[in-house]
């Protein structure tokens, strides 16, 4: 186990004040919710071996499902600072609890490990609670959906927006934050790495196969804008979304959340249509 006061004191004030009683209870996800989206099992957790990752009692790993914690770049570093914050975090929620796990049957990462979503019952509460709520809702992860239809994705949005409004957490440090569309030299810097990009919604491009949302930002310096391409709902076979469906979005400030691909010409995927959001109605005069 990572001995955070050692390996850095400051995140033990930041973990202090991201881990109050948030009550980061799960509506449509919770697996007796009703929901057929879920195959829910018990397990105990036999420690956490990552920023958003754990080991069962089984020896299964287990990667939490649409979050994210800090990262420093490409690869994520579990020795860094502000990501050792949120793997405490996530320890202090689950090593040696029994846990729900709720997966929807098919879902694993690129190394065979299961990716689902985690509900603990807590000291004598009979109420089940989130693990991924509470790292969204306490600012030690963010809402990070890889494909489309996660059907917890708009309660994590909430607790997000609450946490961002609140500074808690990496809200509170600048580790979290936006990007300006406009900042084209960072965002080529940040390829493969997930961002909550904001700007003014210019033109969307239907020349390409998939339709792409055209970007300007604060800082843009040339006709050049910040393209945020419309995933096929992440699945394989389907068609993206037409950009019809986009139009009435020009004009309009907008953050969206997704990948960075690209190195000489970096752009954005969208996994899910809720991952575009509005922050402003209309274009400043």
């Amino acid at each position: 186990m990572v001995d955070i006061a050692a390996k850095c004191p400051r995140a033990v004030a930041i973990l202090s004040l991201a881990l109050w009683p948030l009550a980061a209870r799960a509506g449509e996800c919770a697996p007796d919710s009703g929901s057929t989206a879920f195959v829910a099992q018990t397990a105990i957790v036999a420690q956490v071996s990552g920023a958003t990752s754990l080991k069962l009692e089984s020896g299964e790993t287990i990667v939490l499902a649409g979050i994210m914690a800090p990262v420093a770049g490409p690869v994520a570093d579990e020795t860094w600072p502000p990501r050792i914050t949120s793997r405490a975090g996530l320890d202090r929620l689950v090593t040696g609890k029994t846990v729900t796990i709720a997966k929807d049957g098919r879902r694993t990462d690129r190394y065979g490990n299961i990716v689902a979503h985690l509900f603990t019952s807590g000291d004598g509460n009979s109420e089940q609670t989130w693990v991924e709520g509470e790292l969204i809702a306490g600012g030690l992860a963010r809402a990070a959906v890889l494909e489309a239809g996660d059907p917890c994705l708009d309660d994590m949005l909430t607790l997000e927006s609450a946490a961002r409004s609140d500074k808690r957490g990496h809200w509170a440090t600048g580790i979290f934050g936006d990007r300006d569309a406009g900042d084209l030299y960072a965002l080529r810097r940040l390829h493969d790495t997930f961002q909550s990009v904001t700007g003014t919604l210019d033109h969307i491009d239907s020349t390409h196969p998939t339709p792409a949302l055209v970007l300007k930002g604060e800082t843009s310096k040339s006709d050049e804008g910040f393209n945020v391409e419309l995933a096929p709902n992440g699945q394989k076979g389907k068609r993206p979304r037409s950009s019809a469906t986009y139009e009435s979005l020009i004009g309009k400030r907008l953050r969206v959340r997704g990948w960075i691909e690209g190195r000489a010409h970096a752009y954005l995927v969208v996994a899910d249509p809720r991952l575009i959001e509005i922050i402003e109605e209309h274009r400043p005069e």
